[in-house]
């Protein structure tokens, strides 16, 4: 029998979330495939009014179609994208006909595209792709913002210049709420990261519950042997997933910010008032522009 795509899952949430450590887990599932981040529907929609109005795809589209191929040593399927395409559904259908081409060649049935970013394509990404369903990742705002500002710090020429301690607040807390808006749908999941620290085993067997998989218990263990297909040689940030599950801690704040800083940014975060275990939903759309405090 012939095999087929029976699930397509987006992994979305704030940078410095997690994002990566809960791909590794769930694609070390014997059906799920996954890639590097594409950032695909974030450079190729880059502005919700040429979107509505237009469809168009900007210049660069076919550049990061076939970056991307690249990237998956995949340039053999170039194919899939038409030569006169300049519309954003032609774009989409492509990259999904992509996915799902490479999905089936490693004989898997389920894939999973991890880009940060994508949380703010959500609705052209539910209107463009079939059966989508999102996993949205939320971590401590005190512990995003410090790993935020450190990699402004030591990597400026791909995270940008740093900022304003507020503009990494707002970023966490604006993607924050963000994901709070689609939570009451049905094909949206939220996981909180110091759960997924705290109880692997519970939260996994919760998103294959989601994602209609059969958990494998396996997983865990089988995490370290996928995490370094999905990591781009320059992406020198995300090596520490390779290493064994840690409890959060503060470590990292109280090493990277003084006092004034640290009182500052916690107050910051209470002021924003949101409780992530009750996060507020709202039917509102998310935004399609990007937050300036990053790249």
């Amino acid at each position: 029998m012939a095999r087929e795509i029976k699930g397509r899952f987006f992994l979305v949430g704030c940078p410095r979330s997690g994002t990566t450590l809960l791909q590794s887990l769930i694609v070390a599932h014997s059906q799920i495939a996954s890639f590097p981040e594409s950032k695909f529907f974030q450079k190729i929609v880059t502005s919700q009014s040429i979107y509505e109005k237009f469809n168009l795809a900007p210049l660069t589209a076919r550049k990061v179609f076939n970056s991307f191929l690249e990237d998956i040593d995949s340039s053999d399927l170039k194919n899939l994208l038409p030569l006169n395409a300049v519309f954003i559904p032609q774009y989409v259908d492509s990259f999904i006909k992509v996915l799902d081409t490479v999905t089936l060649q490693q004989e898997k049935n389920y894939w999973l595209e991890k880009t940060p970013e994508h949380l703010r394509r959500i609705n052209v990404i539910e209107k463009l792709v079939d059966g989508a369903k999102f996993i949205h990742i939320v971590r401590n705002g005190v512990d995003v913002v410090a790993s935020l500002y450190e990699m402004t710090q030591k990597y400026p020429e791909i995270w940008g210049q740093p900022r304003e301690l507020e503009q990494y607040i707002n970023r966490w807390e604006n993607d924050v709420l963000i994901s709070s808006r689609h939570l009451h749908k049905p094909n949206h999941i939220l996981v909180r990261y110091e759960s997924l620290l705290a109880n692997p085993t519970t939260t996994l067997e919760e998103i294959c519950k989601f994602l209609e998989v059969t958990c494998e218990p396996s997983m865990l263990q089988n995490r370290l042997n996928v995490s370094s297909n999905l990591i781009r040689q320059r992406e020198h940030w995300k090596q520490l997933v390779n290493e064994n599950l840690r409890k959060p801690n503060f470590d990292k704040f109280y090493r990277i910010f003084d006092d004034s800083q640290r009182e500052y940014i916690v107050t910051r975060i209470q002021q924003s008032n949101l409780d992530l275990d009750n996060l507020p939903q709202s039917n509102e759309g998310d935004v399609v522009t990007d937050c300036p405090c990053l790249i």
